[in-house]
Parts: structure tokens; C-alpha cells; sequence
């Protein structure tokens, strides 16, 4: 019986540790913090200025991780230097401290001196940039010392811009550019400044959207009029299709004219492209068998009153007898200044009218052309 138990009892502790969770962490007892390595920008600060510290953890040689944010950081002689609890050190005076950083019993130190140095001028980075409205811009500012030392000292500078409405920068040298013009950008420490000059132009293009975006259906010569709309980096919309380059994945299939409007010759699918520079947005285009044969525009005898409007619909016929309205697609078109039918959306199809009389409409989609109509300005 004692052996039976004796066996259960070592399946049991055989099966629980099956479960066991051996990854090498923080928590884990095959992985417990063995070192603490003290990194640092600079060995040596000048007075008055700060020195960020960074504290990786070594975990028995398995793995290391940052562990600035976990450790207690101190200082051995605060009047010298003091550090907060993120491991930013402080130059109050000159001399050597020792830095330690403290997490479960484990320290790792670093000597860091404090010099007499002064500034004697601070040099920014980049100089005289130019910026797209509603975009960001890192500054960056160095500080050259009497001993020929040089310091980064971006985020102890105070920093400022001259012209609030047309760049903003926070202390840490990151500026936004927000509406179009000129701001002087200073960095000033311990009596010296700097300055350079920031440049806000218009928006840069960051986005293209086709639309329609979704795959369309089409049967063949039936006209699809694609939008092209520009993205900018602060965050406006503009139309852009008559900017942008349309293209077509395969020209055999469908082509695309430099308005957006695409047209299939025979059946397939192709990528309808509209590309700036780089920038680019695609929209699938599918090409039925079904065929345009007739447009037929209605009402057949239409009428205006000067000033005023009425709608004209484009009815397309397709070789298997079908009809469906392709008012939206068709290109219009009048004879005459008499009166206007437009082609713009999302008013297409609709006729205006100008000065009494009559004139002549059309509605062509790919090669097919309807059967002119009269249309009488009262």
C-alpha cells in the first residue's frame, strides 16, 4: 500500500510540473535580477544642465529589459546632484557623485562629474527648415562649452516661437507648423540664445482616396466616373481628379481618360490607379459581356424657363434588351449657350436655363451616342 501511495504521489508532483510556467522573467525564479547596468548620454555634465540615465536589468544572463522606470535612483551627494525618479539627473555643482540604482536588493552604480564649464553658444538643428502645414518639426539644440565640450541639450533649453499663429514649440523642441509663414525659432540656457528660422508652407499630400471605392459592375461602353480626393497633412480635403494621373491595370480591358472617366471594351477586371508622385489609391473595375447599344435621353421634348432648372435622364439600352438609368455617367453636352446641362456631381443631368430659344442635347457613354434632343428655353 506504501509503495502505491508513493507512486501517486510522484505521478502527481510529475503531471503539476507539466504545467509549470518556465519562461525566463522578472517574477520567475530561474531568472532572478542578477546585474544592473547604468547607462548614460554623458560621463561628464557642465553646471546647471541634466543627464538622462538609464538602468538595463540582466536576468541571470537569460535576458536583460529596461528597468528605468522600476529601480530607486539616488544620488550620493545631492548638492552636487540631485536625479528624480525616471533617472534625470541634475548638475547643481561642480564635483563627482556616484549614481546608484536600487531594484530587489541588486545596485548598479555610475560616476558621473560635474564640470565648470560655461556655454559659450548653442547650435541648432535643422537649420532654417521649411514645413508643410499641420506637420511636426524635432529641433534639436547643442551646446558648446569653454573647455571645448559639447552637450545635447534639447530638453533643458527653454524653447519659443516668435509667431504663435504660425508655429507653436514645446520644451522639447518639437514644433508644429500651423498655418502658412514665418516664426523665429529660439533655444535660450543659462544667458545664451539661438535662433533660426521656421518656414510653414501649404499642406503636403499625405493620402489619395478613389471613389467609388468599392469594385463596380459595368457592362461594356458604359461610362464610370471616378473621384479622385487629396488627403493634406492638415487634415483638409481637396478635390484632386483632374490632378492626379488615372491609369488602367490593363488598357484592353477598360481605359481611363485624364478626368477619371473610365469605359470597358470587353469583358475582365482591371485596377483603376490615381497616382501623385508616390501617393496613389486603387479602385477595382469589373467589365460585364452585356454591351451598350442605345441611350435614349427622356423626357424626348423637354422645356425650361429661363433661370430655372429641370432634370434630364440618361436611359442606356444594352444588347440583351435591358435598360437601367446611366444618367450619372454619361458625358452631356449642348449645342449652344442657350442652355447648360451638367456634368458634375452630384447635380448630373441637369439642365439650366440660360436665355430663350432652343438647343441641342447629347449624352455620350464610351462610343455610343443618344439620339439628339431639343431642348426649349421659355
Amino acid at each position: 500500500m506504501r509503495w502505491l501511495i508513493a507512486l501517486f504521489l510522484v505521478i502527481s508532483f510529475i503531471l503539476s510540473g507539466c504545467g509549470a510556467d518556465t519562461t525566463a522573467t522578472k517574477e520567475n525564479d530561474f531568472s532572478p535580477l542578477s546585474d544592473i547596468i547604468i547607462t548614460s548620454e554623458n560621463p561628464f555634465i557642465a553646471n546647471k544642465t541634466s543627464n538622462q540615465f538609464t538602468a538595463t536589468g540582466n536576468f541571470s544572463d537569460l535576458f536583460t529589459t529596461d528597468i528605468s522606470d522600476q529601480v530607486i535612483w539616488t544620488s550620493s551627494d545631492e548638492g552636487i546632484v540631485t536625479v528624480d525618479s525616471s533617472g534625470l539627473a541634475s548638475a547643481v555643482a561642480p564635483g563627482t557623485v556616484q549614481i546608484s540604482a536600487l531594484l530587489d536588493g541588486v545596485v548598479g552604480f555610475f560616476f558621473l562629474t560635474v564640470t565648470d564649464a560655461k556655454l559659450s553658444r548653442i547650435e541648432l538643428l535643422p537649420i532654417l527648415p521649411t514645413v508643410s502645414k499641420g506637420l511636426a518639426q524635432q529641433f534639436s539644440a547643442v551646446g558648446i562649452f569653454s573647455d571645448a565640450s559639447t552637450q545635447i541639450l534639447t530638453d533643458t533649453v527653454t524653447w519659443t516661437s516668435l509667431d504663435g499663429d504660425v508655429a507653436t514649440i514645446d520644451q522639447t523642441g518639437l514644433a508644429s507648423a500651423l498655418e502658412e509663414g514665418v516664426s523665429n525659432i529660439t533655444a535660450a540656457f543659462d544667458g545664451i540664445t539661438e535662433t533660426t528660422t521656421m518656414t510653414v508652407v501649404d499642406a503636403a499630400l499625405v493620402s489619395i482616396e478613389v471613389s467609388p471605392a468599392a469594385a463596380v459592375d459595368i457592362p461594356q461602353r458604359v461610362n464610370v466616373k471616378y473621384l479622385a480626393t487629396g488627403i493634406y497633412s492638415d487634415n483638409s480635403l481637396r478635390p484632386i481628379t483632374t490632378q492626379v494621373n488615372w491609369s488602367s491595370s490593363n488598357p484592353a480591358v477598360a481605359t481611363v481618360d485624364p478626368l477619371g472617366i473610365a469605359v470597358g471594351s470587353t469583358a475582365g477586371e482591371v485596377l483603376i490607379t490615381a497616382s501623385m508622385g508616390s501617393i496613389s489609391d486603387t479602385a477595382t473595375l469589373s467589365i460585364t459581356a452585356d454591351k451598350l447599344v442605345e441611350i435614349r435621353i427622356v423626357p424626348a421634348t423637354p422645356s425650361v424657363t429661363q433661370g430655372a432648372t429641370t432634370a434630364l435622364t440618361a436611359v442606356g439600352i444594352l444588347d440583351n434588351l435591358a435598360e437601367f438609368d446611366i444618367t450619372k455617367g454619361v458625358i452631356w453636352a449642348t449645342d449652344n449657350e442657350n442652355a447648360t446641362v451638367s456634368n458634375s456631381a452630384p447635380t448630373e443631368g441637369i439642365a439650366t436655363g440660360i436665355t430663350p430659344g432652343t438647343t441641342v442635347v447629347t449624352a455620350t457613354s464610351g462610343n455610343i451616342t443618344s439620339e439628339p434632343v431639343t431642348l426649349t428655353v421659355n
